[in-house]
């Protein structure tokens, strides 16, 4: 395994267990999202110089472009030739490829994420959407196989899904 890999994996393994113990700290916003967030959004992760490129089924001609990349308690916002949004809820499924987070939504679209510390990365976007679940539960959904416990998870029911424990 590459150094780069190990040590976000790593990272990925020291974040579960610190929102286990801690939930989510919020981070203090830039000056880029701060006037898009809305009053109670709180500001997860960033991560800088991130690619986003948005596949079928319709495409975005802003996609593909670097940009800086927000995860917040409610949505995934990408700044680079112009704000794009998406809502954590409509994320269906998560996988990682390489050095690329795909994140597949709900309406069929995937999205491929390409940043530093993909895994670190998904943990953050699972934590975020653990923390809305329990805000709002009736109007959540778990990406399969979604998990931050060390208990059962959709993977281990069903052999389909993602792991957010990495096994």
């Amino acid at each position: 395994m590459r150094t780069g890999v190990i040590e976000d994996e790593t990272a990925a393994h020291e974040a579960r267990v610190r929102y286990r113990a801690r939930g989510i700290e919020g981070l203090e916003p830039d000056d880029e999202i701060r006037p898009l967030l809305t009053p109670g959004e709180q500001l997860v992760a960033v991560r800088h110089a991130a690619r986003l490129d948005r596949r079928q089924p319709r495409s975005d001609p802003r996609a593909g472009l670097p940009g800086d990349l927000y995860v917040t308690s409610v949505r995934i916002v990408h700044l680079g030739a112009g704000p794009i949004s998406f809502e954590l809820d409509e994320i269906q499924e998560a996988a990682l490829a390489d050095e690329r987070l795909l994140l597949i939504m709900r309406d069929g679209t995937c999205v491929v994420l390409a940043v530093d510390q993909p895994h670190l990365l998904r943990t953050q976007i699972a934590a975020a959407r653990a923390a809305a679940r329990q805000r709002c539960p009736e109007t959540s959904h778990a990406m399969s196989g979604e998990t931050l416990d060390a208990g059962t998870t959709d993977t281990e029911r069903h052999g389909v899904g993602i792991d957010i424990e990495g096994r």
